[in-house]
């Protein structure tokens, strides 16, 4: 009993989608740092799909916002990111500025693809009063890397939706 601590302290080790450890975790592993000093964090950034218990991960890190498949995981929200529809000044004062979603078919879009589904965005006014609008895309890039979307995006290629710590206001 004597052994027993209510501090946390051990070793946990996590694996995390690559542009969710440069963009949203710094801040976050540090104050988790800051707040547990007997925890040795051990993180391992991959965006590849991965057998967490098999390669003992204590946790897995992920922006998914679906249902597992079946699977023996357990699933649970840890945080609700904003997503941004975004352009650089120079593509939008080319191209014009949309006003509706309908408008956008008519522009270069940039999409963040991380499975095989078709390509769509499910655009939500961001006072939450409208109903949601399903835009199925064209787009002229598909990737899984935010960082070569918003690089495009600043670049003047197209329009492109990315999570708000990718594109600070």
């Amino acid at each position: 009993m004597r052994n027993l601590t209510t501090e946390p302290s051990g070793q946990v080790r996590f694996t995390v989608a690559v542009a969710t450890a440069q963009h949203a975790m710094p801040a976050m592993v540090l104050s988790f740092m800051a707040k547990y000093p007997k925890v040795e964090l051990v993180q391992y950034s991959c965006d590849a799909p991965l057998d967490i218990v098999a390669e003992r991960y204590d946790v897995a890190i992920r922006a998914y916002s679906g249902v597992l498949p079946d699977s023996g995981l357990v699933q649970r929200p840890l945080a609700s990111v904003a997503w941004h529809l975004v352009a650089s000044p120079r593509y939008l004062k080319t191209a014009g500025l949309p006003r509706l979603p309908a408008e956008l078919a008519e522009h270069a879009l940039l999409f963040m693809r991380r499975s095989q589904g078709e390509p769509v965005w499910n655009l939500r006014h961001e006072t939450g009063n409208e109903p949601p609008v399903r835009l199925p895309l064209r787009p002229r890039i598909h990737s899984a890397c935010m960082s070569t979307l918003k690089s495009a995006a600043l670049e003047g290629l197209g329009i492109v939706a990315l999570p708000a710590h990718i594109v600070p206001r």
